[in-house]
Formats: C-alpha cells, structure tokens, sequence
C-alpha cells in the first residue's frame, strides 16, 4: 500500500492552518486531488507540534481531522488515515486530544526516534529501548509505547524504527552522553549513520563509537 504524507514542522505554519477555515477547506481539497491522481491508499498527518498547545488549538486539530476523515471518507471509504504521533506526545499538552482523534483516525504511528537527534546538546541512543526509569536517559521507547497504549488500542499502533543513527563531534569521546559542540562552534558536527554502515565500518570502533543493544515488546 501507498500513502503519502501531509507535515507541517513548526508552531506557526500548524497554527496559521488551524486558524483559518479556508486554509484548512484547501488543503483538505488538495490532499483529495492528490489521491484522486495518484490513486494511493492513505494519508499520513504529520504535524509536530513543540511545547504546550493552547486548548484552541487542541480543540482546531480535533475539528480538521473529523473535517479531513469525513472527506477523504465520502471519496474513498477504504483510504486509511493516519497520525504522526511524537515520543512525549501522551504525557505533554500537546495538540493530540486522544479521546477524540482515535475514533477518526485508523492508525498512529509513534516517531520512536531521535530521542537524542541532530541537534541534540549531549550525544545519546537515536531509539534507547530503556534508561527512562533509571534517569539514564530522558526518555526511551518502551516507555513511549507503554504510554500510547493508556489512550490508543493496541490494534492501532504503528511502531516507526529508525535504520540509521547519528555521528557526532563531541567534546570528550570517553565519557557516556558526551556533550556536542555548540551550533555556532565551528568543530560542530552532526550526520547520519545507516543500519549497515553502523554495522559494518570497523573504523567506527577506532573512533569510540557507543553501541548499547536491547528489545522492546510491545
């Protein structure tokens, strides 16, 4: 199956959007068109949204995606729509209201990864299975999935693995969870590494690369 995917990566674009009914009756038009051109089978919301959302915007998201599922419904009723969902997307005040998206949307897909991404201030695990509990890390995956599961029906759940990792310059390469170098520094460094490099490049060991291992049932 194909599907395509709608994003929108800052505040102010999701807001602009949720905002106005005729920015949101044109891009629901659009997305139509596309499935009608392209024949594909479902449609990907992405909108990551940073910090606490205002109550507004909770209740705006709400009201686009029953507007969004009831067009995309009338043109295809087998088109399966689904929701990007962050890390911390079920205990912070995003702009998910749960209750009410998981009747309108058939699938959540949780982006369990970059929990320590390009940008991060320390270097860390891109998907630590577990380390929440034991303040190792900030977050980790199993607790993700533990706390999607407290709102949405298991049969509902998409997993997003990373295939890749990131490679780093950091300021002391022995010590655990080295801090990066600053944006402005020029020694900053930050690219992605693939599954296969990450398994294969013996350099990678010569460099001090950091490799912790473990599974997650869900």
């Amino acid at each position: 199956k194909f599907t395509f995917t709608v994003n929108a990566l800052d505040n102010d674009t999701i807001e602009n959007v949720l905002d106005s009914p005729t920015a949101q009756t044109i891009l629901i038009s659009q997305i139509r068109e596309q499935i009608k051109s392209h024949r594909v089978d479902g449609v990907n919301i992405d909108f990551e949204y940073s910090g606490d959302a205002d109550a507004q915007y909770v209740t705006e998201f709400s009201d686009f995606s029953k507007k969004l599922s009831a067009a995309l419904k009338k043109q295809n009723p087998q088109i399966e729509l689904s929701l990007s969902i962050m890390p911390l997307s079920a205990r912070q005040n995003d702009i998910y209201a749960f209750a009410k998206l998981v009747p309108i949307y058939d699938h959540f897909i949780g982006m369990s990864y970059d929990y320590y991404g390009q940008n991060a201030d320390i270097s860390g695990p891109t998907a630590p299975m577990y380390g929440f509990a034991e303040n190792k890390y900030f977050f980790d995956v199993s607790t993700t999935y533990a706390d999607y599961l407290k709102f949405i029906p298991k049969n509902k759940l998409v997993m997003g693995i990373p295939y890749y990792g990131w490679e780093r310059a950091v300021l002391n390469g022995k010590t655990f969870k080295s801090k990066t170098y600053p944006p402005a520094s020029p020694d900053n460094y930050s690219a992605v590494i693939s599954y296969a490099r990450g398994r294969e490049d013996k350099d990678l060991l010569k460099n001090q690369c950091q490799w912790e291992i473990g599974r997650a049932h869900v």
